[in-house]
């Protein structure tokens, strides 16, 4: 079965943009939405959703059907020119709306519109494992971030899934496509030279990041999620597994590769069947890039245990 997947914002009363009232969602059940959302005709029973607050993954679902009623939705507006684009104001009490209109009661309307209650009570899976929001980047289909219902990749939802400890058992005949996977791993242009050659490089010269030589190592090692490591060692006498992400440069770009690392070590536990899928001594995760000193990401790796090494392009040949 074809399947869309879609990542839906659920604020609940942790709104900045004022101009809707929002919705009475019940996170375990189902997922509403009216026709004045982008996306609203798009999104299909079979489809599936990752449910988000402003911080996290919260949840993982597959539509089961969608009730279409007809109804109306309250909009508060600006009282000087009537748009619904408004906000709480940070410092003052009061709204400002995005034509700089300041005012400290909103209009309120009722609009009639097409209400939709997607619901998933029999598949919904709650996050066990924390996932911060960052961690979907690589996996939205367009650049829309105003969207409350934002396009995804089917693939990386259904990585995500596993990587956040989420019951995937009714998930039957779900299937990655490898092409794919690698044009949301490496961009529309596919894998540069730069991470292809410092990639095969900690491959050959594993002693760079504190792994014997005696190790056995894979590259692209896929998960049966689809999702695959840079590169993978596994051995010793007590047996460890390390995940290696690697990228090039720039702050963003390092963070992400975090949130990567932390993904594969947790699908790495995952297939050897152990019980701990977080920081441990049996798997793991490290990242390898050209410069890693952000301070950001700094932090954000050693919160989760993430080794991160960096190497003068110098040294790395080139293919």
């Amino acid at each position: 079965m074809s399947r869309s997947a879609w990542v839906c914002l659920n604020y609940g009363t942790n709104r900045s943009y004022a101009g809707n009232q929002g919705y009475e969602d019940d996170l375990n059940s189902y997922y509403r939405y009216d026709s004045f959302v982008p996306n609203h005709r798009s999104v299909k029973p079979g489809d599936v959703l990752l449910i988000c607050d402003r911080e996290r993954l919260q949840g993982v679902a597959i539509i089961e059907e969608i009730e279409i009623t007809s109804g109306f939705k309250a909009h508060d507006r600006c009282p000087e020119c009537g748009i619904s684009g408004i906000k709480d104001r940070k410092t003052k009490k009061g709204y400002r709306c995005n034509n700089g209109h300041e005012f400290n009661k909103p209009h309120e309307t009722l609009d009639e519109c097409t209400l939709f209650e997607a619901r998933y009570s029999h598949s919904f899976g709650a996050v066990k494992t924390y996932l911060p929001r960052t961690v979907l980047r690589d996996g939205y289909l367009n650049n829309a971030r105003q969207q409350s219902i934002r396009r995804f990749s089917p693939g990386h939802a259904y990585g995500l899934a596993v990587a956040a400890d989420v019951d995937i058992s009714r998930w039957v005949g779900y299937e990655v496509e490898a092409a794919h996977h690698e044009t949301l791993k490496h961009g529309p242009g596919g894998e540069s030279s730069a991470h292809r050659d410092l990639k095969n490089w900690i491959k050959d010269n594993p002693e760079q990041i504190g792994v014997l030589p005696t190790y056995s190592s894979e590259v692209e090692h896929r998960y049966m999620t689809g999702n695959r490591v840079d590169v993978q060692f596994s051995g010793g006498e007590v047996p460890q597994t390390i995940v290696v992400e690697v990228e090039v440069e720039g702050e963003r770009n390092i963070e992400i590769g975090i949130h990567q690392a932390v993904m594969y070590r947790t699908l790495a536990a995952l297939e050897l069947g152990l019980e701990n899928v977080g920081i441990s001594d049996d798997v793991r995760a490290v990242l390898v890039a050209y410069e890693t000193d952000y301070p950001r990401a700094k932090q954000l790796a050693e919160t989760y245990g993430v080794d991160c090494y960096a190497f003068d392009r110098k040294l790395i040949p080139s293919s």
